[in-house]
């Protein structure tokens, strides 16, 4: 998970890369960061050219990098032809943990390795969430995976599903992101959350890790220096946070060809458990 300091860090260097002018036609395409979240960045522009009238045309997860769409001024108009445009993206995930944001920047509602341990936790969530718990395939099953079995689970994905949104997750329910409900102990039902028709076009399995008995899931700490925060100058001293070394468990890369509305982590986490940073592509 990235520290406070890293992620202004990331912003102010978007700005800095921003080109001096915003774009005659007011379309500007841009590369997002993993960091950020995607207001951030309309945020920073909205600093870089003195403009009020910004908006992007559909949300990243801060995790997530790659192409994001921001209009200006009277761009802005075209939101919906954007919007609604098919989506790709590259996924990394790992499986052997749930969490309860559906990435790894929550908190571990599930580990494989540490059944007992973490199912002894009182999360909330976990108990809106509709998981037997006791039937999650055990260390023994998930070091018996091989590229065959998980093409043959990936089949059931291409197609057009009626998908859950994640417990964490801007949607709002009776005008409240649904977020702000988990976030406050009080998360919503599993069964009350939100649904969309999604379609995913295509689902292909890019690379898979299996599971490396003879690693550790330890953390390497990172340093970060002092840095000032791009929005408002103001100093920021400098942290120590982990970074989560995976090599424990098996990961797999895949690449995803979908509609919009569709959320990377509810799809990672019905197969795989836990999604790592996610990257649109086109």
């Amino acid at each position: 998970m990235l520290g406070k300091q890293e992620r202004y860090q990331i912003i102010d260097q978007f700005i800095t890369d921003l080109p001096p002018q915003p774009p005659a036609d007011g379309i500007l395409v841009v590369d997002k960061p993993s960091g950020p979240t995607s207001h951030d960045l309309v945020y920073a522009v909205r600093r870089k050219y003195g403009i009020k009238k910004i908006g992007h045309t559909g949300t990243l997860d801060p995790l997530a990098s790659g192409l994001m769409i921001l209009l200006i001024g009277s761009a802005t108009k075209r939101a919906s032809e954007f919007s609604g445009l098919d989506k790709a993206y590259q996924v990394k995930a790992k499986l052997g943990q749930i969490t309860d944001s559906f990435d790894i920047e929550g908190q571990i509602l599930f580990d494989i390795f540490n059944r007992e341990s973490t199912l002894a936790n009182d999360i909330p969530i976990r108990k809106s969430l509709e998981v037997n718990w006791d039937d999650l395939k055990n260390s023994e099953e998930l070091g018996s995976l091989t590229d065959k079995t998980i093409e043959q689970a990936l089949e059931d994905f291409r197609s057009q599903l009626n998908q859950r949104v994640p417990p964490f997750s801007a949607v709002k329910l009776n005008g409240k992101p649904l977020y702000k409900y988990a976030r406050e102990g009080k998360p919503i039902p599993f069964e009350r959350l939100p649904t969309r028709d999604i379609v995913i076009h295509e689902i292909k399995l890019l690379d898979f890790k299996p599971h490396d008995k003879n690693r550790n899931n330890g953390y390497d700490e990172i340093h970060s220096s002092v840095i000032s925060d791009p929005l408002s100058g103001a100093e920021i001293q400098p942290a120590v946070y982990g970074s989560p070394n995976t090599g424990l468990y098996p990961t797999l890369s895949l690449r995803i060809s979908c509609s919009k509305g569709t959320y990377i982590r509810s799809i990672a986490v019905s197969y795989t458990h836990l999604t790592l940073p996610t990257k649109r592509i086109v």
